[in-house]
């Protein structure tokens, strides 16, 4: 079918031909009202006539009704807010099978929707597009749901209220890392029109820094920690730590990773010197092992600092830096390097050139403004528990099911769950299981080719292309087929559920909610983890040491049992009166220079002292038990 031209047709709108037909009405002829109003004097006729009804679109009928195509909107547009987005080629075989299984006649070549029926689809419905979706982790996507936040926000007011903080933002702190590489992303540059592969030019080192923030809710910053890739204070002579923001603290991990030590020199040298002498003062963070060490919890109850953990996967919604100020960070920080590439094309960013960078960036990003505006966006100050819209719960619908008790203290609280990470195997969907097994496992081969492709298999042809793979499809659950168009329509386009996970005999603790880490029960339970971990370790070295001493001593015994076999008297007889050596018989009527004769005394062997190997000790003191050089040790 080809492509419509410049329509020639309706240059009108329904306004005008109504009022075309109201005036031929009231006694206006035909001619005059069709060159009064521009439109042709047979559509006037038909509409005055009653041939055409007065709410009738224009052209031919579409393939399918009207009311299903609104139907497919909805659904369609529903799957893509809930994460389960429909691309084109899926949405075109989803048609296909509706048709086939209402056997609906279309004009559709082969019962297969085509780019024509697309882009007419979109023409009708302008609220349907094409749009590649932002990534979402599947752990993310679970976390963030209302029963999580609700409970988040019902303790962090509770929190505010009981120790005095609603009037004191400055004393509401938010701390979190994040990782700054050499290599940065050149932004936006201008360029001719129509140029493609535009070069933009980065440095030759792709390692990362890790950066740790802090700010409050009252709109001031702590100096930043920089972790830089090194095992000993050498590693940081290079860098122009002048250059860096005011009251930098530079340290060194090996992978420049953040770390229990490090985690702990934060807040011994940079939190508590810099936020204040009032007390207490709230701090929330996420979950990071870093964060919660014991002595660092300790320290902190110690000098009245409430450490409240975010609930894990929800940092991007509910936590300040990076809801609003590691993302500006990151692209101010790449418009930076690309203007310093672009002035100096002598120089890349390095050990030197680094700290100037980031610190032009830190001062642009860090400003009152952008704090409050973090603080206010994810419902902390002012403490607002309904600021996240329902629309970001939508991913999350897919996985509800019922909720565990949670206790009622802020405290350290786990439910036995599968790997949030392997869902995809943990839980499979349950609904409509035949079409979306088959859609998924052949989909991806599919949309390789658009005419065919193979399928190693020998129930299925060597070449599959859309009809074959509608066939199959169709093939497997056409025996139920439901009764009426919207149960095939919903059994069509469904969202899939997520089941029950299959039992597993060895479950681990998964944290699933906030937790208040300087609570007496959270303490308790990390000091016996703690004392769990050493008792642990103690019974491994033990359990060590008696491997090795086990070995050492099967070591000795099969040396031991090697010497015995080796230094076993000879069973079979031999001449005592001959040099086992040499195989000289010993003359008893020899002059008396004739070699000295001496005999072993275990295989009782003899042998001229002379033929005695001069590898082998042969003091021959007639008080010491003598060996030969086979059966000494």
């Amino acid at each position: 079918m080809p492509r419509k031209s410049k329509n020639i047709y309706m240059r009108y709108d329904s306004k005008t031909l109504e009022d075309a037909v109201a005036s031929v009405r009231n006694g206006l002829s035909y001619r005059k009202a069709s060159k009064k109003f521009n439109i042709p004097k047979t559509t006037i006729i038909d509409h005055v006539s009653g041939r055409i009804c007065p709410n009738a679109v224009p052209g031919k009928p579409t393939a399918l009704p009207r009311k299903i195509e609104e139907e497919i909107v909805k659904k369609v547009l529903d799957a893509s807010e809930k994460g389960f987005g429909v691309t084109k080629r899926q949405l075109l075989l989803k048609v296909a099978r509706y048709v086939k299984l209402t056997n609906t006649q279309t004009p559709f070549n082969k019962g297969i929707p085509g780019n024509d029926w697309w882009r007419g689809f979109k023409s009708r419905f302008p609220e349907v597009t094409l749009r590649k979706p932002e990534k979402l982790s599947t752990s993310r996507s679970r976390m963030l749901n209302k029963v999580v936040v609700h409970k988040y926000f019902e303790d962090l007011g509770k929190i505010i209220s009981d120790i005095d903080l609603k009037e004191h933002p400055g004393r509401i702190w938010n701390c979190d890392e994040t990782g700054m590489s050499y290599e940065h992303d050149p932004v936006k540059v201008i360029a001719r029109k129509g140029t493609k592969n535009l070069p933009g030019r980065t440095t030759n080192n792709r390692e990362n820094i890790t950066v740790l923030g802090c700010i409050n809710a009252a709109g001031a910053c702590m100096p930043p920690m920089f972790i830089v890739k090194g095992k000993t204070n050498r590693c940081l002579n290079g860098f122009a730590t002048l250059d860096a923001p005011n009251g930098t603290i530079w340290t060194y991990q090996e992978r420049a990773w953040m770390n229990d030590i490090l985690g702990q020199e934060w807040f011994n040298n940079v939190f508590l010197k810099h936020c204040g002498p009032d007390r207490p003062q709230l701090l929330i963070l996420d979950s990071h092992g870093s964060h919660e060490v014991t002595e660092l919890l300790v320290k902190a109850r110690a000098n009245e600092i409430y450490i409240l953990a975010l609930p894990p996967h929800t940092t991007h919604h509910l936590q300040p830096l990076d809801k609003g100020i590691f993302g500006p960070l990151q692209n101010t920080y790449n418009r930076l390097c690309t203007e310093f590439m672009a002035d100096h094309p002598n120089h890349i960013i390095d050990k030197t050139t680094w700290p100037r960078i980031i610190n032009a960036a830190w001062n642009k990003t860090m400003t009152p403004t952008n704090i409050l505006s973090s603080f206010r966006s994810t419902g902390i100050s002012p403490f607002n528990p309904s600021i996240l819209s329902d629309k970001l719960y939508m991913p999350s619908e897919v996985y509800n099911k019922p909720y565990p008790d949670t206790p009622t203290n802020v405290t350290e609280s786990t439910i036995d769950i599968d790997n949030l990470e392997n869902i995809n195997t943990a839980d499979p969907p349950i609904v409509n299981l035949s079409f979306d097994s088959a859609m998924s496992t052949m989909m991806n081969d599919f949309i390789q080719n658009d005419e065919t492709v193979p399928i190693a298999t020998s129930e299925q042809p060597k070449e599959l292309n859309a009809q074959s793979l509608l066939n199959h499809i169709i093939s497997e659950d056409e025996t139920e087929i439901p009764t009426t168009w919207e149960e095939t329509l919903s059994n069509i386009f469904n969202i899939p559920s997520c089941g029950q996970s299959v039992p597993k005999k060895n479950k681990s603790k998964q944290i699933t909610c906030h937790r208040l880490l300087t609570s007496d029960q959270v303490l308790q339970n990390k000091t016996d983890a703690l004392k769990e971990k050493l008792r642990k370790e103690k019974e491994k070295d033990e359990r060590k040491e008696k491997k090795i001493l086990k070995e050492q001593e099967k070591e000795k015994r099969n040396r031991e049992k090697q010497l015995k076999s080796k230094c076993k008297p000879m069973s079979k007889s031999f001449n005592e009166n001959e040099c086992f050596i040499c195989l000289i018989e010993y003359d008893h009527d020899s002059p008396d220079d004739e070699p000295d004769w001496i005999g072993c005394d275990k295989c009782f062997r003899w042998m001229h002292q002379d033929c005695v190997p001069t590898t082998h000790e042969n003091d021959f003191d007639l008080d010491v038990p003598f060996y030969c050089h086979e059966c000494s040790p």
